[in-house]
């Protein structure tokens, strides 16, 4: 898989980055057809990446190219382009909604994804460094193959200003990648400039024509064993394990030898988080359930609450009152013995305590999923 993407990375950079879009009117009155970065703001706007900042004194839309932008709006681009599914789900902090306001859900998924690592994350105008390092972080994400270190190290030493800053590597890197240039016929990098919205959608495009064909190329998403993410597969998987498949590396780590029936598990030591993920560190039953999880997805698996009861599928990830645990099928009506019809599911988990140690069941008699000790359910499949 590297060397394809590595091939395709090749290909774009010697064809170029950014087409031309094909348009000959702009939706904003400030940026006529001439402007150096029309096609770039044309595209971003088509894409929804980018809106416009308000209209003129005779109603026209305008976009203030010459505009600055600050981290929290940066990170709102990146998002929308790249994780647009996220941010419909995410769920912002007290924090986030306080600092970020309509922009917290973006720095939710932003900062889950780790685009301000190492980086102030207080709203404030962005700096050309926190850019670049914003960018190597998104492309680090993406699994964007690493350019060779001497041929950054050459990059460097074009850089009359590179010893300026701390983030020497995430500006080499997006030098290499063709999304940042020098600012003066020097080639100076200036870290501390700031950055305009119309140098943002062009940076937008670039970025666009890097990461589209990387995920073109890799497909669409896959369980831990290669298949395709179907409920008929992740049943397949699920049994595959029940039958003495091993745990991934993660859960070994954990502590974790087999997904039998009845397979001993130490609850405690250590405890399993899923990254990415604000659920924190389970033990006892949860840490089985977020492992399973992980081996039946994969730790880079997108993960979501679910709307309703209804819409949970074999394999995703249930919280009750007290219980976590995989489901193993999807919900089905039964009348109990007092004549009370209930929405239940058939699940496998795991438990126990320190004295008695943990170990993992399946099946046994279903659990309500409509009933007052439900709290929530997640999921990994694809909308």
């Amino acid at each position: 898989m590297r060397k394809k993407l590595s091939l395709v990375l090749a290909l774009l950079l010697v064809f170029g980055l950014v087409p031309k879009a094909d348009a000959s009117s702009s939706p904003f009155s400030d940026v006529p057809t001439s402007h150096w970065a029309y096609d770039a703001i044309l595209e971003a706007y088509e894409d929804g990446v980018v809106q416009g900042t308000g209209h003129n004194v005779d109603g026209a839309a305008i976009f203030n190219p010459s505009g600055k932008v600050t981290i929290a709006q940066f990170n709102a681009i990146l998002t929308r382009a790249f994780y647009p599914k996220e941010i419909k789900y995410a769920e912002p902090d007290d924090w986030a909604i306080k600092n970020y306001g309509g922009l917290a859900r973006n720095f939710k998924v932003g900062f889950s994804h780790g685009l301000f690592a190492s980086l102030d994350t207080l709203p404030h105008e962005l700096s050309r460094v926190e850019m670049a390092e914003m960018m190597y972080h998104l492309l680090e994400e993406e699994g964007i193959p690493y350019p060779d270190r001497q041929e950054l190290e050459k990059i460097k030493s074009k850089i009359p200003d590179i010893n300026t800053t701390t983030h020497d590597y995430a500006v080499s890197y997006c030098y290499y990648f063709g999304l940042l240039t020098g600012v003066d016929i020097k080639g100076n990098f200036t870290p501390m400039g700031t950055v305009t919205r119309a140098q943002t959608a062009v940076i937008y495009v670039r970025l666009k024509n890097i990461i589209e064909p990387v995920r073109e190329a890799a497909g669409p998403p896959t369980l831990t064993n290669g298949q395709l993410v179907t409920e008929e597969n992740v049943l397949a998987l699920m049994e595959e394990y029940r039958n003495g498949k091993e745990p991934g590396e993660r859960a070994k780590q954990a502590g974790f030898t087999s997904y039998m029936d009845r397979a001993a598990y130490d609850p405690y030591n250590p405890p399993y988080s899923i990254m990415k993920s604000d659920l924190g560190s389970g033990t006892e039953c949860a840490k089985f359930a977020f492992a399973f999880f992980d081996d039946i997805f994969g730790t880079d698996a997108f993960m979501h609450k679910v709307a309703s009861y209804a819409d949970i599928r074999p394999g995703d990830l249930i919280h009750w009152d007290g219980h976590w645990a995989i489901a193993m099928e999807r919900p089905y009506y039964e009348i109990n013995f007092d004549g009370v019809g209930h929405w239940v599911v058939h699940h496998v988990g795991g438990g126990g305590g320190q004295i008695s140690g943990g170990s993992i069941g399946w099946g046994g008699n279903p659990w309500s999923v409509d009933g007052d000790n439900m709290i929530a359910a997640y999921t990994r499949y694809p909308d």
